[in-house]
């Protein structure tokens, strides 16, 4: 399992939550083609087709749970994610677990998790002309 706390700064959690939820947002943030329906049980992919699964909780502003799996996973193997976002006086923290990796991978998803989402959220919010 993976659990972290994550600083967005210069963001308020509805920020985060159309981020994430909004594909032509989350496609300009994170460079890669996702395709978002943000219903419950409402189907995504990101970057390009890696990560799929459909949404199981969507609490406007507050916090997004989903199931996910990346496309080299075995096909009946998906992780749980859930993103909670806290509002702070000059940003958003982000709380996050996945649970269910495949066994021996949580090194690698801690790593692409920061890479590909921390910190494209943090330049993204960051810049002047965003």
């Amino acid at each position: 399992m993976i659990e972290q706390t994550i600083f967005i700064p210069n963001a308020k959690p509805n920020d985060i939550y159309s981020a994430l939820l909004n594909s032509k947002l989350h496609t300009v943030i994170t460079g890669e083609e996702a395709v978002i329906n943000p219903v419950i049980n409402g189907k995504y992919t990101t970057y390009g087709g890696y990560a799929s699964g459909i949404f199981t909780s969507l609490k406007t502003n507050e916090s997004i749970e989903q199931t996910w799996r990346a496309s080299d996973w075995p096909l009946d193997h998906y992780s749980k994610v859930i993103f909670n976002f806290t509002d702070q006086k000059d940003g958003t923290n982000i709380h996050f677990i996945q649970s269910n990796l495949p066994a021996g991978s949580k090194d690698e998803f801690v790593k692409g998790w920061n890479d590909y989402y921390w910190e494209p959220l943090i330049k993204y919010f960051t810049k002047e002309d965003k």
